[in-house]
């Protein structure tokens, strides 16, 4: 090599004296409950979330957001509608309101976390509790330093549950004696039975239709749905169609498919809308 002669003699260079030619900054991946992070990337970039829940095994976190998603769109893809081209304009945030979801016939499934037993309202795979959005997403997705909320992030989150508990009280579900009824939650899921009376804390007492039971069973009305048989004769009490009547064609999971007895249309009807008449 040049200006090295062979009898040089090779030193380690003393690392006060090395030059700093790489600089790695170290992250930790650590979060616990309730941390405030933000969304690195996709439709929620620069969102605020609050982690709920952490799995240390696969780095994932369960997070709680704010949904950003154009219902409209989402309810017409459900059911099978053509869509049109998805704008490149972010939806805003807004809480899911799951009465607006029934208005357009989005289908609603609940299930229930095995690892920590919170119910949540199913959408087009999406998890929702209390209008909030649920999301599994890897540790690494998620920016976790010095994350410090806006007053109207703050202010979003803390009302938020409150806003959408009064929301929930004001549309609940009703049931009346003597309506068939089918368990939807729970360890009791697909259970049919006859509702027996109400209480006034929302607890429904049903008799069920299996045998080896007791003979009423007190279930929570948001873990219910009303049960129909193809050819009921029904009416619709609340929603679009409020006041329509005819029979009962088909039924996909909590919608009721009716035959108008005035237009001879085709009604798509929430369970909960509907009562049985006679004829």
């Amino acid at each position: 090599m040049p200006n090295m002669s062979s009898g040089s003699k090779i030193m380690l260079v003393p690392i006060k004296e090395m030059t700093q030619v790489v600089s790695v900054e170290t992250k930790s991946d650590h979060v616990t409950r309730d941390t405030w992070v933000r969304m690195k990337a996709g439709t929620y970039k620069g969102d605020l979330a609050k982690v709920v829940d952490i799995d240390n095994v696969e780095h994932r976190v369960m997070v709680k957001l704010i949904l950003r998603i154009d219902l409209k769109a989402l309810a017409s893809n459900l059911q099978g509608k053509e869509v049109l081209k998805k704008s490149v304009v972010t939806p805003p945030a807004r809480l899911m309101n799951v009465n607006e979801a029934r208005e357009l016939y989005v289908c609603m499934d609940r299930t229930r976390d095995l690892s920590n037993g919170d119910y949540y309202d199913v959408i087009g795979g999406m998890l929702f509790k209390d209008g909030f959005l649920y999301k599994k997403v890897s540790i690494r997705s998620l920016s976790t330093l010095n994350v410090q909320p806006t007053f109207d992030e703050f202010d979003k989150f803390r009302h938020g549950d409150h806003m959408l508990s009064l929301s929930a009280k004001r549309k609940r579900r009703c049931f009346m004696k003597g309506e068939r009824v089918i368990v939807v939650v729970g360890d009791l899921k697909i259970l049919k039975g006859t509702v027996e009376r109400v209480e006034q804390d929302h607890m429904v007492h049903i008799k069920p239709d299996e045998k080896g039971l007791p003979k009423t069973l007190a279930i929570n009305d948001q873990n219910i749905c009303k049960c129909f048989e193809v050819g009921n004769y029904v009416k619709v009490v609340s929603g679009a169609a409020e006041g329509e009547t005819g029979l009962v064609l088909s039924i996909e999971r909590h919608i009721v498919n009716i035959v108008s007895d005035a237009t001879k249309d085709c009604l798509r009807v929430f369970a909960a809308d509907l009562v049985v008449v006679n004829n």
